[in-house]
């Protein structure tokens, strides 16, 4: 992970001093993303790969810069490495629970990663073109986001995953249908 831009510099949130890293907010919640990632397990396969999300994620990029250069966060940069940009992230927002910036930035990792392996955005009309995906069915970027949000909401167990994180997940997962696709109907095995 490369910090050329961090929006919380200056503030450490964790020490060297108190037995961890000098880490400031943004560099915590980036590590926590990355984390999330290998201790959530599902209790089926993910649709878009038959391997576990960390081991996939790790075979997907190369990398995390993030960036105050750019509008959007992207892939790639080379070396197969994903840039987020730091203007307006959530995962900032202190006045968001925990579980959802740290969800919300471990998806948009997903999301990024998704692009370096070839899949771009497929919709080609509506006023978002060429920034929304086609299907969910495509298991594009947005694809492979809406499952990690339905995988979240029906396949983790109680006891990792709380019910009402599900239930947010879920509603995530429900809402992206309406926002990110051309034709929003899941496939059938969501």
């Amino acid at each position: 992970m490369k910090f050329t831009s961090d929006p919380t510099s200056g503030t450490l949130v964790c020490t060297a001093a108190s037995g961890s890293r000098d880490l400031t907010l943004f560099q915590v919640r980036t590590y926590q993303a990355v984390l999330m990632l290998t201790w959530i397990r599902f209790d089926a396969p993910l649709p878009w790969t038959n391997l576990t999300l960390d081991v996939w994620f790790a075979h997907a990029i190369h990398g995390i810069e993030s960036r105050s250069d750019a509008q959007y966060s992207f892939c790639c940069l080379p070396g197969g490495v994903i840039a987020i940009q730091t203007n307006n992230l959530a995962v900032l927002d202190k006045s968001l629970p925990l579980w959802e910036s740290v969800r919300w930035l471990a998806a948009l990792f997903i999301h990024e990663a998704r692009h370096n392996e070839g899949f771009g955005h497929t919709c080609a009309t509506g006023p978002r073109a060429g920034q929304n995906d086609n299907t969910v069915a495509e298991l594009g970027a947005w694809g492979v986001q809406y499952y990690f949000y339905v995988w979240l909401a029906e396949h983790t167990d109680h006891g990792v995953v709380p019910k009402a994180d599900q239930a947010i997940a879920r509603a995530e997962a429900a809402d992206m249908l309406g926002r990110f696709f051309c034709q929003p109907e899941p496939t059938p095995s969501a």
